[in-house]
């Protein structure tokens, strides 16, 4: 990847949007900046091998030309950039990232690019091998989430038991929950990632403007030795691409906001009628409830009055004067009530 130009033309910049001169506070992106540079970061064969020897220490000799990456781009509509898989000598390593808040819906997910994975075995010419008797070969999965909250998580994930109860008669698919610790002396690469994280999300909470932050993050890393190659090899690419996802989020929400606005005047001038009437009926309903809940709260209190003065009167210690001042009913309903004593 080149370094970006100021502008194809070879001219001046072009002027930015006045949409995006907006205040650092708004607007606080933090998580696809990350996920930019994780999909940026594992887009080379030596990354994603040092992320498979940080899950697979055991794996002495296992060498880049081992892998293929197979991350399945833009599998949803708003696509996530963040999830990764790799084949790895006949196994497929599919991982999720569950990032600072976790959901136990990441399990679905990893149902879901472990079916889309398969099926992509047997594109074209290669999808009658599913019509034939023999059972096909497919790549044996191996499933993760990456989880870079704080806080306890679990270590294992059932499909089975977190959403089928637990019945042997439903599908399964386990996944192991995996986590880079930013404090460990000798880092893995999941554990350089991790304090690329922090680093950067530090920065964020100290309120620092975003690219002040991802030069402070990106200077960081490389001094405390997390990510120093991939960094200092592609420092200016990082900046970039970070930068690009910042403007990115930026465009997207000004243009969210554009079109609620003008929806909204939109819908003012065509329906002002049909909405003052609207407003007119729910404050009608509004003063209707009230009303009733008033009512309900009156008979409440008088059927808790009439509770008590039966039981005093049972009691036979009170007259129906002092029993009437204590219950704060009518003398004259007290006296009925004595009636049936």
């Amino acid at each position: 990847m080149t370094k970006p130009k100021k502008d194809d033309k070879g001219g001046k910049s072009k002027t930015p949007d006045k949409r995006l001169e907006v205040d650092d506070a708004q607007i606080r992106p933090k998580r696809n900046i990350r996920d930019s540079v994780f999909t940026d970061l594992l887009s080379f064969k030596k990354y994603a091998l040092a992320l498979y020897k940080a899950i697979h220490p055991e794996d002495k000799d296992v060498a880049e030309d081992d892998i293929e990456i197979v991350t399945l781009r833009r599998v949803f509509a708003y696509g996530r950039y963040n999830d990764f898989s790799m084949r790895v000598r006949g196994k497929v390593i599919i991982i999720v990232e569950a990032q600072s808040t976790w959901s136990f819906n990441v399990v679905p997910r990893l149902f879901f690019y472990l079916g889309l994975h398969w099926n992509s075995q047997f594109a074209g010419a290669a999808n009658q091998k599913l019509y034939q008797k023999e059972p096909v070969e497919l790549d044996d999965p191996e499933l993760y989430v990456l989880y870079s909250g704080k806080g306890d998580f679990p270590r294992r994930l059932s499909m089975r038991e977190l959403f089928f109860h637990g019945n042997p008669d439903k599908p399964d698919l386990v996944a192991k929950v995996i986590s880079g610790n930013p404090n460990a002396e000798a880092k893995t690469f999941l554990d350089e990632f991790a304090f690329f994280e922090r680093v950067y999300l530090r920065q964020l909470a100290e309120k620092i403007p975003i690219p002040k932050a991802i030069l402070n993050t990106i200077n960081t890393c490389v001094e405390a030795g997390a990510l120093v190659e991939y960094l200092e090899e592609r420092r200016a690419e990082v900046e970039f691409v970070m930068k690009k996802s910042y403007k990115r989020d930026y465009e997207m929400l000004a243009r969210i906001a554009d079109a609620v606005k003008e929806n909204e005047t939109v819908l003012n001038a065509e329906h002002a009628e049909e909405i003052t009437k609207l407003n007119e009926e729910n404050a009608k309903l509004k003063r209707e409830s009230a009303k009733r809940v008033k009512q309900a709260r009156t008979v409440a209190a008088e059927e808790t009055s009439i509770a008590i003065a039966k039981n005093l009167l049972s009691l036979g210690t009170l007259s129906v004067d002092q029993i009437a001042r204590t219950t704060g009913l009518p003398i004259a309903s007290v006296t009925e009530l004595a009636g049936a004593f």
